[in-house]
């Protein structure tokens, strides 16, 4: 019988407290044939000997030691180390079921997918569970067009890497871009859209994701939103383009739930915190999206402060600006901007 080889990518940067119990998790895998590839971001912490440790006790483990360039940089060099057939992902402070990859290779081989994916369970600082299943039963994507509705409509459960198998073909020149902050998961899954893709999903949560105050989506600030801004404006053109501009409800929603509050939390941002005018230009391009969305109809479905906001600052911009940057009201909507 063929067993394919999986290659499982970790990066890894600042989370001693957690790496033992994510390693011992993919060790515990019923589905042994691994390649574990461990990336050690330039970790200041003992992160690095951890994984020379765990490299010496088991032959399937790999360690690769670079200075700090962030997580998508590190998943790049993991995917050039990598020589599976199939390559999953891992974050470091994260864990999962022992049985996720046989699930998942099952359900890839089953169904000749080059993507399956699978449940997961949030994990959240007070112990909450927040079960993430985007459908209870098992589900073939008949498109790119019905895969790309979901990663914007439910994007906790699908523009994310880590509950995921994939081909090795199935990402054959893809990279992270080296650029981003965040939302380069999304970036990544877009690009694969240019390529006919079988995908399934499996209702079955098997990745712990574990919510920590320090992790990078709660650093809040410009270029955290300004990335994901980009990735959410790609994603509506790519819709669009996929569709040829027919329309699309869900669009809408996503539009007004997504792409608008992350248009107003840029802005704010570069408003409050951009001293040295180095956004200027995104900020113009924010006006532009707010004009836009007072001529559609869009903006009577919008939540009351993204309703005004868009209007005062396409109206406005200069005087909402002048507001802001008041020195104290930029402490006080600083302050309340921060604590949320």
């Amino acid at each position: 019988m063929n067993f394919p080889l999986i290659s499982i990518i970790v990066p890894i940067y600042k989370v001693e407290k957690y790496l033992r119990r994510c390693l011992d998790s993919i060790l515990a895998q019923t589905y042994t044939h691994l390649e574990i590839i461990l990336i050690d971001d330039g970790s200041p912490d003992n992160c690095g000997k951890i994984c020379d440790e765990y490299a010496a006790q088991d032959s399937r483990i790999k360690v690769i030691h670079q200075k700090n360039h962030g997580v998508y940089v590190a998943r790049n060099a993991g995917l050039q180390a990598a020589s599976g057939e199939y390559i999953g992902f891992v974050d470091g402070d994260d864990y999962i079921k022992p049985d996720m990859y046989q699930t998942l290779l099952e359900g890839a081989l089953k169904n000749q997918a080059d993507i399956t994916m699978c449940g997961q369970i949030l994990l959240k600082p007070d112990g909450e569970q927040i079960v993430c299943l985007p459908y209870a039963t098992e589900y073939m994507y008949p498109n790119n067009v019905a895969w790309l509705q979901d990663l914007m409509t439910h994007p906790l459960a699908t523009h994310v890497l880590w509950n995921k198998l994939f081909t090795r073909q199935s990402i054959a020149g893809v990279c992270f871009n080296p650029q981003l902050r965040n939302a380069g998961d999304c970036e990544f899954l877009l690009d694969l859209l240019h390529r006919p893709l079988r995908i399934t999903y499996i209702p079955t949560p098997l990745y712990y994701y574990v919510f920590r105050d320090s992790s990078i989506t709660k650093c809040y600030s410009i270029r955290f939103f300004a990335n994901r801004y980009y990735v959410w404006k790609h994603a509506i053109e790519m819709a669009h383009n996929m569709q040829q501009q027919k329309d699309l409800p869900w669009l809408n929603e996503v539009y007004k739930e997504r792409f608008v509050p992350t248009a107003f939390m840029l802005a704010v941002f570069i408003i409050l915190f951009d001293t040295k005018n180095e956004y200027h230009k995104e900020l113009c391009e924010v006006q532009s999206v707010f004009c836009q969305v007072q001529k559609s109809a869009v903006r009577l479905s919008l939540q009351p402060i993204h309703r005004v906001w868009t209007w005062c600052f396409s109206h406005f911009p200069g005087v909402v600006v002048g507001i802001l940057r008041l020195p104290g009201v930029r402490q006080l909507a600083s302050g309340y901007i921060l604590r949320k």
